[in-house]
């Protein structure tokens, strides 16, 4: 996404002052796209472009919903979309979008990445950037999220990048695209003209990148409040230790060795001693399985654990740190800081906004 030419000169009250130069986007709709993520993407557009005009100014985005072919296209509730417009009967756009698709498994991603529609997809999006490597600047930017991270990557597009995806198929990514560098921490990565983003709804959170590049980040903020949805810098926090370890029964009994400890000083010799492993052979089952490392995986439980002490008790953090291990309140502050990307009272308060009363 390229840097807006007009950036906005924001007065006092909230006025949006500069003519925005027109961004063409392709909405892509992939077969069991989320209805989510297709929703906030056209809510938030719709939203941007309301506010420039109520404020005489042209809308900013104009948004295509596009699909590989024309015709029905069933979404992952089970709602059918008419689709009009084909990814290659319009001119070439400022930025594709692919929203993600509802997927249930790493099997499901298989049948749905060797489909027709999104093997169609992958060709047009490695025609639109042209020659990977190639002298030539790309076409246009492209942006995609959840399970459509996969699309790119199949594509060869995030070869060498910076990138993210769905938290918890991070561990298939990593398996089957090395070469890309992946940031499980953040919610949104950019790396030249590509941006990812993570899970279905982490589609708001591109969308405002999006709004926020190309018009100002005051008309995103904007936005944000009209539809009361909170910025958020890391996804770390919302990833579930316990879904990533379901599927192997020892990652299942570390698990729940160290859930009975978290109040207590734990070494990784005696988990790999609990479970009959050495520390080398536990280190290698964990990074094959999870793409962590031991003490990784109890950092996470640990995070995991004040983080619903802060969201469901008004303790303090000097009383929640003993109960995950750590004697100085200090040192689980920087842990929150650093898995979850906000401080304990930001997080504490992020969960009292979203408590309905």
């Amino acid at each position: 996404m390229s840097a807006p030419k007009h950036r906005p000169a924001i007065g006092n009250n909230d006025k949006f002052q500069a003519i925005f130069d027109n961004m063409r986007i392709h909405l892509v709709a992939l077969p069991q796209v989320l209805d989510a993520s297709l929703g906030i993407s056209l809510s938030l557009f719709q939203t941007a472009n309301s506010l420039l005009l109520a404020q005489g100014h042209p809308a900013a985005f104009q948004v295509e919903l596009v699909a590989p072919t024309a015709g029905a296209c069933v979404t992952g509730a089970g709602m059918v979309l008419q689709v009009q417009q084909t990814l290659r009967s319009l001119p070439a756009p400022d930025l594709v979008l692919l929203p993600g698709s509802y997927l249930t498994s790493p099997k499901d991603m298989d049948r749905w990445l060797s489909s027709a529609p999104v093997q169609d997809t992958c060709n047009y999006l490695v025609d639109l950037m042209g020659a990977l490597g190639g002298p030539s600047p790309p076409a246009c930017a492209i942006a995609a999220s959840c399970a459509s991270t996969f699309v790119l990557a199949q594509a060869g597009l995030l070869r060498g990048r910076q990138a993210t995806t769905v938290w918890w198929l991070s561990r298939v990514f990593r398996a089957r695209h090395p070469s890309v560098m992946l940031d499980m921490q953040r919610m949104v990565v950019q790396d030249g003209s590509i941006t990812t983003a993570g899970a279905a709804l982490a589609q708001g959170d591109l969308v405002m990148q999006i709004i926020a590049r190309h018009a100002g980040a005051q008309l995103a903020h904007t936005c944000a409040r009209y539809l009361l949805m909170d910025a958020r810098g890391s996804q770390a926090r919302y990833a579930m230790v316990q879904h990533l370890a379901v599927q192997d029964p020892q990652l299942r009994q570390a698990e729940a060795w160290v859930r009975a400890r978290l109040h207590q000083s734990l070494r990784i010799t005696d988990l790999a001693n609990a479970l009959h492993l050495t520390p080398r052979t536990l280190a290698r089952r964990f990074d094959a399985a999870l793409g962590l490392t031991p003490l990784q995986f109890v950092q996470r439980l640990r995070t995991e654990h004040a983080l619903h002490l802060l969201q469901s008790s008004q303790q303090p953090l000097e009383a929640i740190a003993p109960q995950v291990g750590y004697s100085d309140a200090n040192a689980l502050r920087r842990l929150l800081r650093r898995e979850a990307g906000a401080t304990p009272e930001q997080l504490r308060q992020q969960s009292r906004s979203h408590t309905v009363k």
